[in-house]
């Protein structure tokens, strides 16, 4: 009788580190886009003026991940351009992670510009979080 027991707990085991290191494999493409953007449109309402601390504080806390959401609130890192569209280009999955390559339009000085991201995503309190951010291309 133990025998059965303990296959399946080394089962349940071998299942729960499986999903914990390769999380964003059991997610459809377009689950994951639809996270990756909710959260880049979260990103760039931090610089929105009308925000009190608080509204600022929990967007920041529910997009982005723990350093970036310190680094967002404590030293002003987030967009000053306002965010006018976003067009997903790529998904790349990498173990525990997810990369997002988009194509963001900002409005810069009353001109729209379009600039080339690559969001990096991981697993925080149960749901993804922008984990980084860099330049494709300029």
């Amino acid at each position: 009788m133990q025998a059965p027991i303990r296959l399946f707990g080394s089962l349940l085991f071998i299942l729960f580190f499986s999903y914990q290191l390769f999380t964003p494999y059991f997610y459809s493409d377009n689950s994951l886009e639809k996270s990756g953007v909710e959260h880049i449109k979260s990103y760039y309402k931090l610089s929105d003026d009308n925000l009190t601390a608080e509204q600022r504080e929990n967007l920041a806390k529910s997009s982005l991940n723990e350093e970036m959401a310190y680094s967002a609130l404590k030293l002003g890192n987030y967009p000053e351009s306002k965010l006018t569209g976003i067009d997903v280009l790529e998904i790349n999955r990498n173990y525990y992670l997810y990369h997002l390559i988009v194509e963001v339009k900002e409005q810069v000085d009353h001109q729209i510009e379009k600039m080339t991201y690559r969001f990096t995503f991981d697993k925080e309190n149960g749901g993804f979080k922008i984990n980084g951010m860099e330049v494709v291309n300029h």
